[in-house]
This record gives structure tokens, C-alpha cells and sequence, in this order.
């Protein structure tokens, strides 16, 4: 397989926000995991695990081929020692195409969902290329289907190991061409799992995007053994400013949004070390903030919430009796700005934040987990 070219804008941005989690086997994080972890399975060492993603960043980032990563791989295997299960080219193939494929079309997902407006119908194509194409995939050629269908939210391309299916955006003008009225009806139930490798049935573009996955991610997280955790939340918090960079949309759309249930937006991820000064666990890694809570707060004071949550000397407190975090940050003017979270059945939701005094903070009577002087 052919290398695809340089990375476009929201096909690197995808991957480049994937936080690293050692994994025992391939089942560890399944579906939607995938949109926001990079795994290989059986990976479980910190130092491995780092390479082979530096290796399929250079596949994805630099449009590197199969040839340049299995080179790469070879000399991880010679370097680590790595006892990897299958043939070296059978499992070089897996973690190659799987992970190109996915960030080409969670990519083009996020492209597709801008001009929807525009080109509001999506068409199936077959990739006749492929050595053994799979019957149901070459039935699904052709089939033209309204972007918003939601029979996409579980064939989308990649639909399993080695898939090139891709979609062509269609325009109303394009259907004219074709001598079509509408669009087809769906070729199969949303539920028909046939033509679909375990694990695929799910797009990878509304994962990315969807906090309800970003949720289930961290939950899996938390429940990793203590070491592997460490290691995905250190991960996690050097990848926070590619994991937030569009954050100004973000919090604009928090705070204009006219909806009357306020959306959920994922603001950051925990420390391993206040994970480990944590008597009891939250449900989830991810920290969260819903509209309300940001609408309830000083703007100037949600500008940088991720950087600053991510930020080392970023001191973390807990409120007594322990059921809250409060994050505090020294401003340039040397204030401090209070930043808290309770704890709820979803993991850590923001609660507000404001600015403080030092004599503040010393009555208050937090303790001290994390966070530089």
C-alpha cells in the first residue's frame, strides 16, 4: 500500500490528538476507543508503545508507505525485543492500514460535515483494487444516501481490517445528473452487522467528535491497571494542547449556543498523581464542563481553561471532606484564579471559577495533591 501523501488539516489534527494506552490485547479498547487512543496490542511498555507511535506518525503525518514503516518496525522489534503475535508483514499491515485509514476518513468526516449544506449526500465506492474485496462492500458501491443517514454511523469507511472503501460528496445538482429523485434507502439495517469486522461497526469521524465516546474513553482509562494509567494520562496531558487547540470554537459555541440542555465539553484529563492521591476514583479520566457552567463563568477565565488545567504549575487541591478538585492558577499579575470540579456520576464537572487572594486560599483549608510551587 501507497503512502497518502501529505496530511490534510483535520486528517492531523484527529491524529495527532489520540492519547497512547498500553494495551494486553486488541479487545481493550474497542469501537469508538479508538478515536481518541492509539493502540497496538500487546503494547503495554511505555518505551514501546512510544515508538510504534512515532512510527505510524511518520506514516500519517508524513505520508510515509508500508515499506517505510515495516522498516521502522523492524528496527523497534531489534531495539525493545518485542515478542509480537502473527507474521511480521500480516501484522505490520494491520497497524499500518488500520491507522492511516481511520485518520483519512475521520478526516474526511469532519470535511464533509462543513459542507453538508452544500453537498448534503454521500455515495459509497468500492475500492476494485483490493485483492479480495469483500461481496457486501462491492453491493454498497454506488449507494447514495443523505450525509445526515444513520446508516453511516456504523458503515462509514473503514468498515474492517484492510477496507480502501472510501465516499464521494454529492451535491442535489449531482443527483439531477444521475436520473436520481432522492437518495437510495439504505442498503442494509444500521444494525446489520454483515460486511463489518468486529469492532468496526462505528464512524470514526462522530467519535472523534462525540463527548459521549470521549467519556467511555476515559472511562476505560481509569479502569487500566495502575501502571498502564499512569502512562495514558501522562500521555494525555503532553498531547492537551493538540487535544484542545480548537478550544476558542469551541467555548464560542458553549457560550452563544441558544440549546436549552447544556452540552457537555471535555476540558482536560486528570494527573496520574492526583489519580494516585485519590481515595475514591472518579468514573471517568476526562474533566468536563457543561454550557451552563461556562456560560456561569468570567470569559476571560476560559480562554486557556485546558492549558492551564494541563499546565504543571497548575497547583490541584482537594476540598474537604474530599469530594471536590480545585485547581489554582497564578495569573501574570500574581492573583490566583480558582478553578473547581465536583465530582459526579460522570467523573469531574466544573463548577466555576473565579478569582482569589492568597489569604483566600489559606482559609479555605484544601489539601495540597499535585502542582508546582
Amino acid at each position: 500500500m501507497r503512502g497518502i501523501s501529505v496530511p490534510f488539516r483535520e486528517q492531523a489534527e484527529f491524529w495527532r490528538r489520540k492519547v497512547n494506552v498500553p494495551t494486553a490485547s486488541w479487545r481493550d479498547l474497542q469501537r469508538g476507543d479508538h478515536a481518541h487512543g492509539f493502540m497496538v496490542a500487546g503494547a503495554a511498555r511505555l518505551d514501546l508503545l512510544d515508538d510504534l507511535r512515532k512510527a505510524v506518525d511518520k506514516a500519517i503525518l508524513d505520508g510515509g508507505t508500508i515499506a517505510d514503516f515495516r522498516r521502522n518496525f523492524d528496527a523497534i522489534v531489534a531495539r525493545t525485543g518485542w515478542q509480537y503475535q502473527g507474521g511480521r508483514n500480516w501484522r505490520t499491515r494491520i497497524i499500518y492500514t488500520t491507522n492511516v485509514r481511520s485518520a483519512y476518513m475521520a478526516g474526511r468526516w469532519a470535511q464533509i460535515q462543513a459542507i453538508k449544506h452544500r453537498r448534503p449526500f454521500l455515495q459509497y465506492v468500492h475500492n476494485d483494487s483490493v485483492r479480495h474485496p469483500r461481496p457486501e462492500h462491492q453491493s454498497w458501491n454506488g449507494k447514495v444516501l443523505s450525509v445526515d443517514d444513520p446508516w453511516w454511523s456504523t458503515h462509514f469507511p473503514p468498515n474492517g481490517y484492510g477496507c480502501q472503501c472510501t465516499v464521494t460528496t454529492l451535491a442535489r445538482r449531482d443527483l439531477d445528473r444521475m436520473g436520481m429523485d432522492g437518495p437510495d434507502a439504505a442498503p442494509t439495517a444500521t444494525d446489520d452487522a454483515d460486511g463489518l469486522d468486529p469492532g468496526f461497526d462505528y464512524n470514526v469521524g462522530v467519535a472523534a467528535s462525540s463527548v459521549p465516546a470521549a467519556l467511555r474513553f476515559g472511562q476505560k482509562v481509569m479502569q487500566l491497571p495502575p501502571p498502564w494509567r499512569t502512562q495514558a494520562l501522562d500521555d494525555a496531558q503532553r498531547r492537551a494542547a493538540d487535544t484542545f487547540a480548537d478550544w476558542a470554537i469551541v467555548l464560542r459555541r458553549a457560550l452563544t449556543s441558544p440549546a436549552t440542555t447544556p452540552l457537555q465539553r471535555p476540558v482536560g484529563f486528570l494527573r496520574p498523581a492526583v489519580v494516585q492521591a485519590l481515595t475514591d476514583l472518579p468514573a471517568s479520566a476526562v474533566l468536563l464542563a457543561d454550557d451552563l457552567a461556562l456560560r456561569a463563568t468570567a470569559p476571560d477565565l476560559l480562554e486557556a481553561l485546558p492549558a492551564w488545567l494541563a499546565a504543571p504549575d497548575t497547583q490541584v487541591w482537594q476540598a474537604p471532606p474530599g469530594s471536590a478538585l480545585i485547581f489554582v492558577r497564578r495569573l501574570a499579575n500574581g492573583s490566583l484564579v480558582r478553578i473547581r470540579f465536583a465530582n459526579s456520576v460522570q467523573g469531574y464537572q466544573l463548577q466555576g471559577a473565579e478569582q482569589i487572594d492568597a489569604a483566600t486560599l489559606r482559609r479555605a483549608g484544601y489539601v495540597r495533591l499535585n502542582g508546582e510551587s
